[in-house]
């Protein structure tokens, strides 16, 4: 189980002292655990710990994308940008009433994190 005070960079260095301990007796380790897939596999290491698990849980992000695109798809056009982000919040605000296991509402905590994240990720895209 990966400690929630883990950073990606001690995650990461933990599977190479792994890898490197036993991929003399499974050399395919190696090919299993690159530095790029490592990357990948602990990208969720950067989210604030409040919603780590929801985010490695991907059955309940598949489930809440499968219900906007449902909610989406019958509608088929929106005038407005603002109207499709009212349908998409009116959407997740009906799941929320049903008491998932991981409200929408539990990101509130975290919502400036994830907002300073973003803009980060907009601004790198924009120097690209």
């Amino acid at each position: 189980m990966i400690n929630p005070s883990h950073t990606k960079e001690e995650a990461i260095k933990e599977t190479e002292t792994f890898v490197e301990k036993w991929s003399k007796k499974y050399p395919s380790m190696n090919r299993m655990f690159d530095k790029e897939i490592s990357e990948k596999l602990f990208a969720f290491l950067e989210f604030p710990w409040q919603i780590r698990r929801m985010l490695y849980t991907t059955n309940w992000i598949e489930n809440l994308n499968d219900s906007i695109k449902r909610t989406t798809k019958i509608r088929r056009s929106f005038p407005t940008e603002d109207s499709a982000l009212n349908l998409v919040s009116y959407a997740c605000m009906e799941r929320e009433e049903k008491r998932y296991k991981y409200p929408v509402t539990s990101f509130y905590p975290v919502k400036n994190v994830l907002d300073e994240m973003l803009l980060s990720l907009k601004q790198k895209q924009e120097r690209s």
